[in-house]
């Protein structure tokens, strides 16, 4: 499933969408980030973007399926973060629009537009397929990043995608 989502307000419970019905459309267009080093963070104190940047926190919460699984997030063919059951990465990037892509036998796609000073959340799960598990991207919020109980900082190098 594929979402955009452009100028979020993040408040502690909840996203507010702008604009309800342009907020979240299908799109196909990707913007390479420049810097995506995840700065030193812990849950609920993410820190704020450098000037002129965007954070991308991707997360994944604990779970027992597919707890063994990790999954590399992709912009473009090269590899962001890495998350394992129970980490998360915080993706520096520049404003503008962004896609995230994440593959096992299915692809899943997440587009976003990034405005500087802004944090994102975005929350990976797993879903089974015909013979893999199928990763999740979906946009989430602060609150839920927070309740993730002893959530760590990913230290699993991404992969980038081979050009086969």
């Amino acid at each position: 499933m594929t979402y955009r989502l452009r100028n979020l307000a993040l408040g502690a419970a909840s996203l507010a969408f702008a604009g309800a019905t342009s907020a979240l459309a299908q799109t196909n267009s990707a913007t390479p980030a420049t810097d995506q080093t995840p700065p030193a963070a812990s849950p609920g104190k993410v820190p704020p973007p450098p000037a002129g940047k965007a954070e991308v926190v991707f997360f994944r919460p604990w779970a027992y399926p597919g707890a063994l699984v990790s999954f590399t997030i992709h912009e473009g063919k090269t590899g962001v973060a890495k998350l394992g059951n129970n980490t998360y990465a915080v993706v520096t990037a520049d404003p503008g629009d962004h896609t995230y892509t994440s593959q096992s036998e299915a692809t899943d796609t997440l587009h976003l537009e990034l405005d500087a000073g802004e944090v994102y959340y975005v929350r990976n799960t797993l879903g089974m397929g015909l013979m893999l598990y199928r990763p999740h991207l979906t946009p989430s919020d602060e609150a839920t990043f927070d309740k993730s109980k002893s959530i760590k900082l990913s230290t699993e190098k991404p992969t980038d995608l081979s050009g086969h």
